[in-house]
């Protein structure tokens, strides 16, 4: 009879999701910062989130007292894109970041009412609040509304200029680490 040899077999098992692990990481830290936040700033501030890999251009929300913070989501105004009349292009542009605030909010989870409701939010998909910093190193609001776009059904917030370069490259760092890469 022959010889027969058995090879040690090493296996190696996958027990690390390092994506997750990050974005557990970012959900924990976020809703620290959210709370810290919301008492900082009086009333409101935004936020840039991410919405599916194949949406390009940030969504944002709108954070407010009324917020319902729970364990993994938080209940928030997620608002929709402003699209200038003609530029229908622009929806999904990884540096589109104009959006229409409602001058009509609800804040019941469940109504009938023709105002702007709330929806669930897991605090992962939130990247980053929408705040800057002057050169005094006071915490400030990174957008504005532009009156001149802006109508009696909703205001149309832009990122302030001195803010929006580094808003746009921190949101879509965020985004290629923890979520989806670009897929234009």
């Amino acid at each position: 009879m022959g010889e027969w040899y058995a090879e040690q077999m090493t296996v190696k098992y996958v027990t690390e999701d390092i994506p997750a692990t990050l974005r557990a990481d970012h959900a924990v830290d976020i809703q620290n910062r959210l709370h810290v936040l919301l008492e900082t700033f009086t009333g409101y501030f935004f936020v840039a989130l991410f919405t599916n890999a194949e949406v390009q251009r940030p969504t944002f929300g709108y954070i407010s007292a009324q917020s319902r913070f729970h364990d993994v989501r938080v209940r928030m105004h997620v608002l929709d894109p402003f699209v200038p009349m003609g530029k229908g292009h622009l929806l999904n542009y990884f540096n589109h970041a104009m959006f229409k605030m409602p001058r009509k909010l609800c804040f019941k989870p469940v109504c009938n009412c023709d105002a702007h409701h709330t929806r669930l939010v897991e605090y992962s998909k939130i990247l980053m609040p929408c705040v800057g910093k002057t050169p005094s190193d006071k915490l400030v609001h990174s957008g504005f509304e532009d009156s001149q776009l802006s109508t009696q059904d909703f205001g149309v917030i832009k990122c302030k200029e001195s803010y929006e370069d580094a808003q746009l490259t921190r949101y879509k760092t965020l985004r290629l680490k923890l979520w989806a890469p670009y897929t234009c």
